[in-house]
């Protein structure tokens, strides 16, 4: 692999030094990104050779913004802020390559990496909802085990049958932006710090609602979610699907968008209070 990396920034500091101001612009390439990918012709306990298989780009912008001030003899305190945003890009394959699958799990991979996605984008089928009863059974499309409080799959390419070609991407992991905040206050003897960090519009695959959210995924450990909020006749409007021993192509054997959930977060990570 190699990598180039083109930075472009400034610093600059203002009011006596009171406010600090750092930008930094930069686009970082990656070439012949190394993937050990199964081949024809490895044999038995042999490991499969790695190949140079894609070029990936990363651009985006990093900014901190810091303020500090003296109110009086007691009282001082400074305020700090950063954030980077970045967008990630598969720009090529190698030739021959129209994608290649990362990752395995009990219903295969569910990450995709393909030229104009962003790398380990989350694939599958993208969910409608669920099958509120009979008659909206009859009227889907054709589509493997399906019945009344199980998953309703959208066609995406309409010929009224649901299969692999219907599958798409699902949700990105790469976060819109990630950021923090750190803030001190002397005051006299006291002084108080706190640290906060957060992440924003990154998916992610929670791929433990497979093990708690369907009955024939090892049955001793299942979620309060499908005790109290799965389908029944008489909750048609549920979003988790039944309590059924059922497993098929409707059910917990597919990649779907059941599984990707809105990963962002704000954190308290340190709070300190101190007396000297």
């Amino acid at each position: 692999e190699t990598t180039k990396n083109t930075n472009i920034g400034f610093d600059m500091t203002l009011f006596k030094n009171k406010l600090s101001v750092n930008f930094d612009w930069f686009n970082k390439k990656t070439v012949d990104i190394l993937f050990q990918s199964e081949l024809p012709g490895t044999v038995g306990g042999a490991s499969p050779p790695f190949i140079n298989i894609a070029q990936m780009s990363n651009k985006g912008v990093d900014l901190q913004i810091a303020y500090r001030e003296r109110i009086n003899q007691d009282l001082s305190f400074e305020i700090s802020a950063n954030m980077t945003a970045y967008r990630n890009n598969i720009d090529k394959l190698a030739s021959g390559v129209t994608f290649f699958d990362a990752g395995g799990s009990r219903i295969g991979p569910f990450n995709r990496n393909q030229v104009g996605q962003p790398l380990s984008s989350f694939f599958g089928y993208q969910i409608q909802g669920l099958f509120r009863d009979a008659q909206e059974v009859a009227e889907a499309p054709v589509q493997e085990g399906k019945e009344p409080g199980f998953f309703r799959m959208v066609d995406l390419v309409p010929d009224d049958t649901i299969r692999p070609s219907d599958r798409t991407f699902i949700g990105n992991p790469h976060p819109d932006f990630t950021y923090g905040i750190n803030l001190s206050v002397t005051y006299k003897s006291f002084d108080l710090s706190a640290f906060f960090f957060g992440s924003q519009g990154n998916d992610i695959f929670n791929y433990n609602r497979w093990w708690t959210d369907f009955w024939p995924s090892f049955q001793g450990q299942k979620s309060t979610r499908l005790l109290y909020e799965s389908w029944t006749p008489q909750n048609t409007g549920a979003s988790v699907p039944k309590a059924s021993d059922k497993s098929n192509f409707s059910t917990n054997t597919q990649s779907s968008s059941y599984y990707v959930e809105d990963g962002s977060y704000l954190r308290l990570k340190q709070l300190q209070i101190g007396y000297t």
